[in-house]
């Protein structure tokens, strides 16, 4: 299998109905993996906008403020100081090509407004990296990560290093990874609907913290 890497504009978001610390506040724990869920309710703060969609999601990891199917998003320009390498993973093959930029996910959106609302429209991960290591380090790990894991299953996955360090060279944020993954066909007859082979089952969601 052939692979890509895309390089997209910095933007995106998270989308499942929790507030805005449930997500980008990073445990102490070396993977995290959220499903991206529409809300029902959208009626709230607007700092949660940053987790209903899939094209929130992907838009918030590349600091890249816009509208969603929901509307405005949050300004995080604010932000942007601490984006580092950024990039497209996706599998070549019969099915071609994914939409570019944020048309996948947007895509994806809609489709959840047509078939299946309750389902993901996306997967949401977050990984530490290692502090001693260098950015070169990262970004082989990042995607050989993705490739294998990801990729080969037939999913498209965005990501974006997050990390910054002040004039003394000591972390203010600690390098992480978000990674922002399809959960439905983006491609052939089933275009839009939910993909049941793609971390839908705890087993595959285990694996893929272990793998991290």
């Amino acid at each position: 299998m052939h692979l890509q890497t895309t390089h997209i504009p910095v933007a995106e978001h998270i989308g499942q109905h929790l507030p805005a610390a449930a997500t980008i506040t990073l445990p102490e724990t070396r993977f995290q993996l959220s499903p991206v869920v529409h809300p029902t309710n959208t009626v709230g703060d607007p700092a949660s906008r940053t987790f209903w969609s899939a094209e929130a999601n992907a838009r918030y990891i590349v600091r890249e403020t816009g509208v969603d199917i929901f509307g405005p998003l949050p300004d995080w320009s604010a932000k942007r100081a601490n984006l580092g390498a950024s990039g497209r993973r996706a599998p070549l093959g019969k099915a071609g090509l994914p939409p570019t930029g944020f048309e996948l996910w947007r895509a994806a959106d809609e489709a959840a407004g047509v078939e299946r609302g309750d389902a993901p429209v996306a997967w949401h991960m977050i990984g530490w990296l290692p502090q001693d290591r260098s950015e070169q380090d990262w970004l082989f790990h990042v995607q050989a990560f993705i490739d294998r894991n990801l990729v080969i299953q037939g999913m498209v996955a965005d990501w974006a290093i997050h990390r910054q360090a002040d004039a003394q060279g000591r972390w203010t944020t600690r390098p992480h990874v978000h990674i922002v993954a399809t959960a439905r066909f983006w491609a052939g007859p089933k275009l839009g609907l939910p993909q049941p082979n793609w971390l839908t089952s705890r087993r595959m969601r285990d694996a893929l913290h272990d793998a991290w």
